[in-house]
């Protein structure tokens, strides 16, 4: 289900809502001032990359000893890219 940001155009609270399916798309009311007044606003949004798209050298760990950075040979390219 998805979660939608909404700021109240009264009292400028910011709020979330979590929005179950089938739910009518009526406005929803702030719960600080109560005013059904609120327009949807964007939030933040996560993205994640591996490590391998970034870099693709390899870190190679032997017991007892910290990760050691394996630089790529010439000519090998990230995964997927």
């Amino acid at each position: 289900m998805p979660i939608f940001e909404y700021r109240c155009r009264s009292c400028r609270q910011q709020f979330e809502i979590l929005v179950g399916r089938g739910r009518d798309e009526n406005l929803p009311r702030c719960p600080a001032c109560g005013q059904g007044d609120a327009i949807r606003v964007f939030g933040g949004v996560a993205v994640g990359i591996s490590r391998t798209q970034l870099n693709p050298g390899t870190f190679i760990r032997q017991r007892g000893q910290p990760p050691a950075y394996a630089p790529p040979r010439k000519g090998q390219r990230a995964a997927g890219g």
